[in-house]
């Protein structure tokens, strides 16, 4: 009698792991009650029509670290890749080994190959509408959440229709404030503080630090770091200013900014 198959390959080709949430998994499985599947024994579909460019697989992955791994991948008996070829690449390039999958075990080889082009075909015949799109993203907006993060960039609203101009404020984008207090004798701002700046994270600390940094970044990845090597260099003999906040040390620390999404 032959051995039966267990959802998610055979048992000489890893099998599957229930869906535990490691400590130090960036992405969350959001969805539950699922199998988890090493990304290594997947098996992409060679034929398949629909490429992914960096900037989806960008986009998948800012979404993935967002909201979690919501939509799970569908596989049949040997692995094979039916759908979510684009977050299977998406989570390897965040670094995940496992992926939530759902098998699906009653499609005939006819029905698999028609069932890839649908998925990916299907959601393209919708049409938006623009006047409910934008009142949702000016919710989303009103709570400060990156609308970026979900696809809706300035070229993609303007070819649905959508008005991206700025709510008059009475003001310009960048105004001043006349701000002119004196400033006082001690701050009230220490090392450790982090601000919130919008969607953005704003720590007082050293970025060798690794405490800080981890704290900082609460489990999110940046998009961008920006520095200023090369390290080691004197700055008295260029700039007075440098030179007194340095103090004209060749040792002075490094200063980088980091963006958190």
């Amino acid at each position: 009698m032959a051995k039966a198959k267990k959802p998610g390959g055979t048992a000489g080709k890893g099998g599957v792991n229930p869906a535990p949430t490691a400590d130090n998994q960036t992405v969350r499985i959001a969805a539950e009650q699922l199998t988890m599947v090493p990304i290594g024994d997947l098996v992409p579909y060679a034929n398949n029509a629909k490429k992914h460019s960096p900037r989806q697989i960008s986009q998948i992955r800012a979404s993935l670290r967002e909201f979690g791994f919501v939509t799970p991948v569908l596989i049949d008996f040997d692995n094979n890749i039916i759908a979510g070829h684009g977050r299977v690449e998406a989570a390897r390039a965040e670094g995940m080994r496992e992926v939530p999958c759902v098998l699906v075990t009653n499609l005939t080889e006819a029905q698999r190959k028609a069932y890839i082009l649908a998925d990916n075909r299907l959601s393209e015949t919708a049409a938006w509408d623009p006047e409910l799109l934008q009142i949702e993203l000016e919710g989303l907006d009103k709570l400060d959440f990156d609308t970026s993060v979900i696809g809706f960039d300035a070229e993609t609203l303007a070819d649905l229709g959508v008005n991206t101009s700025a709510p008059d404020t009475g003001h310009a984008e960048a105004y001043e404030d006349n701000f002119d207090e004196d400033l006082p004798e001690e701050t009230s701002i220490h090392e450790g503080d982090i601000f919130r700046l919008g969607r953005h994270r704003l720590a007082v600390g050293s970025t060798a630090d690794e405490a800080a940094m981890t704290r900082l970044m609460n489990g999110a990845l940046a998009n961008m770091v920006f520095t200023d090597p090369p390290y080691g260099v004197a700055v008295g003999s260029k700039n007075q200013m440098l030179d007194d906040v340095a103090g004209g040390k060749a040792d002075a620390a490094p200063r980088t900014s980091t963006e958190t999404p």
